[in-house]
């Protein structure tokens, strides 16, 4: 992997991109196959792109050699065995080349323009080849005899890692007032204050009174969760046995 990771996209462990691709190839496999049987992703050793024909992207490819183009299509229709009959061997390539195809826009569309990590971008042509610096796999469906290649730049690879860590999407954020919305909240007010010595702290007794610098008439701050809110005053008043606190100007929350 390159240095184009996203920094929150842990470093890739062996293995990684490979069971990102058995998720990704799941859907396509369900789309095309009757029983398409568990999807077998390993590396490729190595491959030659004259015997392999490749669509897609050239950041993010499908390929198959065409000798296996027929075998695909027989296991497409539920087929057990190649036909002799040019034209049925024919139909099946045409098959097989439509779910070529289709694998190929999924690639383009999954890897989020991973085409731009080489010159000009373009999609392949059937007779193209994806740079030899991508990353290339092999993947086979069941107990096929065939296999689909799968060539994937360094931005490919992080996209369908993200796609399969179920984090494909930004979050939606909200705004703070709507987040914190449900949580409680203590509130309070604070009725005035006044500074005394240890000694005469010392020397209150009960019926002694202590005279706060503030009135009951004064704009009373209130407090939120211990600390006085940054808008918003209160007025104390008694509501039948109650004392209740009346709020004069309101408390704004990011």
């Amino acid at each position: 992997m390159s240095g184009a990771a996203l920094p929150w996209l842990p470093p890739p462990r062996d293995g990684d991109v490979e069971r990102a691709v058995a998720v990704f190839l799941a859907p396509w496999a369900a789309t095309w196959f009757a029983a398409p049987g568990a999807v077998r992703v390993k590396p490729h050793p190595g491959r030659s792109d004259r015997d392999l024909r490749w669509t897609g992207a050239a950041g993010a490819a499908a390929g198959m050699a065409p000798a296996a183009l027929a075998r695909l299509g027989l296991a497409l229709v539920g087929g057990e065995a190649e036909g002799d009959d040019p034209a049925d061997r024919a139909v099946l390539e045409r098959l097989a080349g439509a779910a070529l195809a289709d694998l190929g826009a999924r690639l383009e569309v999954a890897s989020g323009g991973a085409a731009s990590e080489t010159a000009g971008g373009d999609l392949l042509d059937p007779a193209g080849a994806p740079p030899a610096a991508n990353l290339v796999l092999r993947a086979c469906l069941g107990d096929h005899d065939w296999a689909v290649l799968l060539s994937l730049g360094a931005s490919a690879q992080v996209a369908l890692r993200k796609a399969a860590a179920g984090q494909g999407r930004r979050p939606v954020l909200a705004r703070l007032a709507e987040a914190l919305a449900p949580e409680p909240v203590r509130i309070g007010c604070h009725l005035g204050s006044a500074a005394l010595s240890a000694g005469e702290l010392a020397g209150l007794g009960a019926g002694d009174l202590v005279a706060f610098d503030r009135f009951l008439t004064d704009a009373l701050p209130l407090v939120v969760a211990g600390e006085p809110a940054a808008s918003g005053t209160a007025r104390v008043v008694r509501d039948g046995e109650d004392v209740v606190v009346r709020i004069a100007q309101g408390i704004d929350f990011p």
